[in-house]
């Protein structure tokens, strides 16, 4: 199967870059937000380092200077968002430890959806990521990936061992869902959340509209539960 995670985030294998993470320079965080906005709403082929110049304030050769040259930028802003997003999914993750393992699932799903809304910067890029094959995101690694993966990999199997979860599901299924529900979030897909009796996004309640999604999976995989949780999953 690989690294669990791999069905929404990157794979194995890191990158290095002594320009990875945050910044403290003005200048070099002007140009990651400035690549970060044209990164999302081009993509990397798209995308422009004479743009970002422009939206940033700042010349191309200071990009140059502490970016190296596009794909050198393009992974920096990557790896700023992705840790950030990862991070708090982690420590969502480590906050449910008390539950039972399929409300920590319930959880985990609830934290990111909540991350896909509050990182509206990766939500961007991660679609252009998603029609190349990952092909930048899948270089880097974060520490709380392999955290989030362990986890998660715990929390799944003692859940179908409690029986709370149809054995008919894997994590790869329950990951891409996931994943899947996280990218139609802001309007990507505009009608899938109320098609499928979820209901709209609601910007004004996004917690609620967090749980509604999460249930609506986990109602999904425990159905035909040897435990027969149904109710719980659909209630809580």
């Amino acid at each position: 199967m690989g690294r669990a995670w791999n069905a929404f985030s990157p794979g194995a294998g890191a990158v290095s870059s002594e320009r990875s993470g945050r910044y403290s320079d003005g200048s070099r965080q002007r140009i990651l937000d400035a690549a970060e906005r044209e990164f999302a709403t081009k993509g990397y082929a798209g995308s422009r380092i004479n743009g970002i110049a422009a939206s940033s304030g700042l010349s191309v050769r200071m990009i140059y200077h502490y970016f190296n040259d596009k794909s050198g930028l393009y992974e920096a802003v990557a790896r700023h968002n992705f840790s950030e997003m990862l991070s708090s999914i982690r420590d969502s993750q480590m906050e449910t430890r008390a539950l039972a393992p399929v409300d920590r699932l319930r959880a985990f799903i609830e934290a990111n959806i909540l991350a896909f809304r509050e990182h509206g910067g990766y939500l961007g890029y991660s679609r252009w990521e998603l029609a190349s094959g990952w092909s930048v995101l899948n270089a880097i690694t974060i520490d709380a990936d392999d955290d989030i993966t362990s986890l998660l990999r715990s929390d799944f199997a003692e859940a179908v061992r409690d029986g709370d979860i149809d054995p008919a599901f894997d994590l790869e299924f329950f990951v891409t869902t996931v994943a899947t529900m996280g990218l139609c979030y802001d309007g990507m897909l505009p009608r899938t959340h109320s098609r499928l009796g979820i209901g709209p996004v609601e910007e004004s309640n996004p917690r609620e509209h967090a749980a509604r999604v999460a249930n609506f999976i986990v109602r999904g995989m425990t159905e035909r539960a040897p435990s027969g949780r149904t109710d719980k999953a659909s209630s809580a």
